[in-house]
């Protein structure tokens, strides 16, 4: 389950206190080919940088990622193999603290953070420096997406939902 939640954030996720500004700036085009990233998987999945798994922005969702940048930087930077329109990076868990990669996003009615951790996925080696420990050493959860930002207009969080939509069985979560 995907948690929405409000965060007093004190360190324990390395993200730093979100600033964000009246006009964020659309990041450079990016180094991957997305001509079809809404129609489409990229293919082949094999030359996924985390494969065989893979996170993108909803197609349809009009979601548009500002940048990609590390957790203690306020700098978008290109990641060889990631973009903005067809595939975000997922962190392991075990990132040095601020070396998390995390995914700047707005949509209509919300600007944002996005942290996205999943045990056991294929480690970023070039992009990021790890340590010994990781985020899930004596936890049973298997993933940890967490979300910071604000609304742009008002909306009653009656109104809110989030989740995650599978075209077919996930397996074991």
């Amino acid at each position: 389950v995907t948690q929405l939640r409000s965060l007093d954030l004190d360190g324990s996720f390395d993200l730093p206190k979100l600033e964000i500004p009246k006009n964020l700036p659309i990041h450079a085009p990016h180094a991957y080919p997305c001509e079809y990233s809404f129609s489409r998987l990229p293919s082949p999945p094999s030359s996924w940088p985390q494969a065989p798994v893979m996170l993108r922005p909803t197609p349809g969702s009009h979601t548009q990622i500002r940048g990609i940048r590390y957790a203690d930087s306020k700098t978008y930077q290109n990641f060889s193999g990631f973009c903005a329109g067809c595939i975000l990076p997922i962190n392991t868990g075990a990132e040095e603290p601020g070396k998390s990669l995390v995914i700047d996003f707005e949509t209509k009615h919300f600007v944002g953070t996005l942290l996205m951790r999943i045990k056991d996925v294929s480690a970023l080696l070039d992009k990021s420096s790890y340590q010994q420990e990781s985020y899930f050493d004596g936890k049973k959860r298997k993933f940890q997406a967490i979300i910071k930002g604000k609304f742009k207009t008002a909306l009653p969080m009656s109104q809110c939902v989030t989740g995650q939509a599978f075209e077919r069985p996930a397996g074991k979560l």
